[in-house]
């Protein structure tokens, strides 16, 4: 019986200009949910009262390296376990003025903000929150957010 020995060829590769520097531009740096009813965080488990439900989400998000006076949204998926798509729940309109910034540097800068969306969850069980920060004039995804929750019943 004759053994055959596979031979790997490990090539080593040059990162080009382009890949090495990576954009710190137009990104989602930091999102809380705050459950409206109870002002209580929203948690990786979270109960609710009964199924399906109905309820409203606080979101504050932190914008990072976004634009001064350019026109942006905010979108809102949600996907139950079992699903095959995220529905689109919720657009917000963002656009900062250069002196509501928190720092800014080169026309870029930092800020925060808040909306409120609802969610209806049908059944106990697993669910995907997505934000995703776009730029509203090309409908370009510039960054995106995920958030894994368990719904159930107390």
């Amino acid at each position: 019986s004759c053994i055959e020995k596979n031979r790997r060829r490990i090539t080593m590769v040059e990162l080009n200009e382009e890949f090495s520097s990576i954009s710190f531009n137009e990104k989602i740096s930091n999102i809380r949910f705050v459950h409206l009813e109870n002002e209580k965080l929203l948690t990786t488990a979270s109960s609710l009262d009964e199924f399906p439900a109905s309820f409203s989400l606080g979101v504050d998000i932190d914008l990072f390296n976004i634009k001064a006076n350019y026109k942006y949204q905010i979108h809102v998926f949600f996907q139950g376990d079992g699903q095959l798509h995220d529905q689109l729940i919720h657009v917000s309109n963002v656009y900062i003025h250069e002196e509501e910034f928190i720092f800014s540097k080169n026309n870029y800068g930092i800020t925060t903000g808040s909306f409120i969306f609802g969610l209806t969850p049908k059944k106990q069980g697993d669910y995907r929150i997505t934000l995703k920060l776009v730029d509203a004039e090309y409908q370009k995804v510039l960054d995106e957010f995920h958030q894994y929750i368990y719904l159930y019943k107390r």
